[in-house]
């Protein structure tokens, strides 16, 4: 824009700002006039704690990351102590249900050599 045109623009702009800060109704006025005075004064809203997320950000994150180690070390130390049991309990269970006599299992060893003797001899 040259000169003269930028100063009907901004003349044009001034009346159209004036005209609008004329046309504002009582209560915007009043809000405005109060913010204005707490602005002056130096004083901050009031603040609502349990919405500020910004605060509560750092000790939500320290919380999680510290649930989250937590529970990858129960479940790191739980698991080796359950599956020797369980193993335990299945071979028990394969003994139990077996159609062989429980005397077969007591006598397993010279079973296995007997197999490895006729193998051999075969």
């Amino acid at each position: 824009m040259k000169g003269n045109e930028t100063d009907r623009f901004v003349e044009r702009t001034r009346r159209l700002l004036d005209q609008g800060a004329r046309d504002i109704d009582a209560a915007t006025l009043a809000r405005l006039d109060r913010a204005r005075r707490r602005a002056l004064a130096g004083e901050r809203p009031a603040r609502r704690l349990l919405l500020d997320l910004r605060r509560l950000f750092p000790a939500a994150a320290l919380l999680g990351a510290a649930a989250a180690a937590a529970l990858a070390l129960v479940l790191r130390v739980e698991t080796p102590r359950t599956a020797a049991p369980l193993a335990a309990a299945l071979e028990d269970l394969e003994v139990v249900t077996a159609p062989e006599p429980l005397d077969f299992y007591a006598d397993l060893d010279f079973y296995a050599w007997m197999a490895a003797e006729t193998d051999d001899a075969g």
